[in-house]
């Protein structure tokens, strides 16, 4: 019987911590992905809600690569958030995958084409 208290609390505490983990990700993060020639572009990526595993935003771009803000939704699991927004035209649909690291995001941003590249941005609101 003990062991069957002691299982269910654990697991009680990791449910817990996963959720805070989570809802921390609401925010504003700014930073840059590398664009298709090799160089930089402005990214800001807004997290505007989170139900259960769900989250909600928008992403806008700054630059010559597609600019503009895209709507988006996805969701996070075990601290991976994987967002997607869609968009008709040449700026199709758009997918990350990023990894929450404290008061950052990284990983790789996949547009219509195939294309990957990387992105790294920080919380700043």
């Amino acid at each position: 019987m003990k062991r069957i208290i002691v299982v269910l609390l654990f697991a009680l505490v990791t449910v817990t911590v996963a959720q805070a983990s989570n809802e921390s990700i609401v925010g504003e993060y700014s930073g840059v992905f590398i664009g298709p020639r090799g160089g930089s572009a402005g990214l800001r990526i807004t997290i505007a809600s989170l139900e259960g595993q769900n989250v909600k935003g928008e992403v806008v771009f700054y630059g010559e690569f597609c600019s503009g803000a895209f709507p988006m939704d996805g969701t996070i699991v075990d601290g991976v958030v994987t967002l997607r927004s869609y968009r008709v035209g040449r700026c199709g649909e758009r997918k990350f995958n990023l990894r929450l690291d404290g008061n950052a995001l990284s990983g790789t941003l996949t547009i219509v084409t195939g294309h990957t590249y990387g992105v790294e941005v920080s919380k700043s609101k």
